[in-house]
């Protein structure tokens, strides 16, 4: 809770400190033309008046929006204050206040389209246990805080997309609602659920906020149980089930929860052959997961650091073990879901995404049939076919098991040709330093790259292969069959 009062403290400092500029800038603005100096100031807070509307309109979204202004007009200030220093010149303060308000508008449309936009996000997680089917497939919603970009209705659209998947099992893991989702969408949200077609059935975590904080909703937490419940979605607290004789299945209690069972003792009786997957809402208790000897923990709430760097702060103060993305630990693999919406904001401004996970579980025995020995892959560029040597990583098999596509790539920069994959993969990103012509690269977790001319970078990607020899590609599209 302590970090909950810390992250609210910081708020309330940027937009105290957000209001004390708005009105020093337009009293900068203004005193050159009113010379009373009282009237000049009290002009400068009547620029309050088309600040503070906004607050009651939306006050979170309002203020989400109003500190990462100030934080980019004071990054935008600081950049103009080295360059002033490097060529003496002044530069007026609107200048600096227009630059960061076009910038702020660009980003938070951007991070407006990305928090409304949802995607499926793919992994494969190979394991040494025997789970009785070639491919167990799971898929994972977590987060829709229903009523903040999407309706309990709108999630029926989603639940279409899934049922197309053919999963054995879907998992909700936590924040299914808020204390802002209204009994409407609650209600609807758990219809849209009951729409789900799968093998095994539809299981359910609560998170932080599903039983509200406030007691202001007009349901209680009795309502959301029975309409999940009729809905066909089976609840878990600290509870586990056989999905198959292969395969357990583990709910938590929320973290939040004072009683909640500790993860050692909730497979100490288990038999440890079977493939166990732990639903836990909160990414925190990674040691004792890997201790429990879970095979696979499935997480949600960081939102994937919605804000950046909200998920840098949660990982130094200890809050979140991780913010987004897929990792091992001893014999453990660790996925944390960035959620199909988010708490209260409108926006997604950090490396988050919204979407719902698809999980692949296959074992081993498949892995070395196919991708033993698979060194390499084919690219057939402009009728002209090339080799692939590629890397030894999740990322490289992960886009074997995509394979064929012929895919049209975009030119850029005059050294790239790139696409945009309908699959997310794994990463592992790192700064190259330098690219090398015929680098195969992954850039994000879905933007395929092939480099056709070498240049020194400050960029990040994973490492996906190369090609010896590849010629200057030229300017415009190219298509690329890409083969095992």
């Amino acid at each position: 809770m302590w970090v909950y009062i810390l992250l609210l403290f910081v708020v309330f400092v940027l937009l105290l400190l957000s209001i004390i500029y708005l009105v020093r800038f337009t009293h900068n603005l203004i005193k050159e033309t009113v010379s009373n100096k009282k009237t000049s100031w009290l002009l400068s807070f009547i620029s309050l008046l088309f600040f503070i509307p906004g607050l009651f309109i939306d006050f979170v979204n309002a203020i989400v929006v109003d500190i990462h202004l100030i934080v980019i007009i004071a990054l935008v200030k600081f950049i103009f204050f080295i360059i002033k220093k490097a060529t003496k010149k002044e530069f007026k303060e609107y200048i600096v206040v227009c630059i960061g308000i076009v910038l702020t508008s660009i980003l938070m449309v951007y991070g407006y389209y990305k928090a409304n936009h949802v995607i499926e996000t793919d992994y494969i997680v190979y394991t040494d246990k025997e789970i009785g089917v070639d491919n167990f497939r799971i898929v994972q919603i977590s987060d829709s805080h229903l009523g903040t970009t999407i309706s309990g209705k709108e999630l029926g659209k989603y639940i279409e997309d899934i049922n197309k998947l053919n999963p054995d099992i879907v998992v909700i893991t936590g924040d299914y609602v808020d204390d802002n989702t209204s009994l409407t969408d609650m209600v609807d949200g758990a219809e849209s659920l009951g729409k789900l077609k799968t093998k095994y059935g539809v299981y359910f975590v609560y998170g932080n906020h599903d039983k509200g904080y406030f007691n202001n909703r007009s349901y209680k937490d009795e309502d959301i149980r029975r309409e999940l419940k009729k809905n066909n979605v089976t609840i878990l607290e600290d509870e586990v089930v056989n999905i198959t004789d292969n395969i357990i299945l583990i709910g938590r209690q929320d973290k939040e929860v004072n009683d909640r069972k500790d993860a050692v003792s909730l497979t100490k009786n288990l038999d440890k052959s079977k493939f166990i997957i732990d639903l836990n809402h909160q990414p925190n208790d990674y040691k004792k997961e890997v201790e429990a000897e879970m095979d696979l923990v499935l997480s949600g709430h960081t939102h994937g650091g919605q804000l950046c760097p909200l998920g840098t702060f949660g990982i130094i103060l200890g809050s979140n073990d991780k913010t987004y993305g897929i990792e091992t630990r001893d014999k453990t693999t660790f996925i944390v879901n960035s959620g199909i919406s988010g708490w209260a904001i409108k926006f997604k401004t950090g490396s988050a995404v919204s979407e719902y996970t698809v999980i692949d579980v296959k074992n081993n025995n498949n892995k070395n049939n196919n991708q033993e020995g698979v060194k390499s892959m084919k690219a057939r560029i402009n009728d002209e076919e090339y080799i692939i040597n590629l890397e030894d990583n999740e990322t490289v098999k992960s886009l074997i098991n995509l394979l064929p596509q012929e895919l049209k790539m975009s030119e850029l920069n005059g050294n790239e040709k790139y696409i945009y994959l309908d699959s997310s993969l794994p990463t592992n990103t790192s700064n190259p330093k330098r690219i090398n012509a015929g680098d195969v690269m992954l850039y994000g977790n879905n933007c395929l790259v092939i480099f056709y001319k070498s240049f020194d970078t400050s960029y990040s990607y994973t490492k996906i292969g190369h090609i010896d020899n590849l010629p200057d590609l030229g300017n415009g599209s190219i298509t690329v069959k890409f083969e095992k």
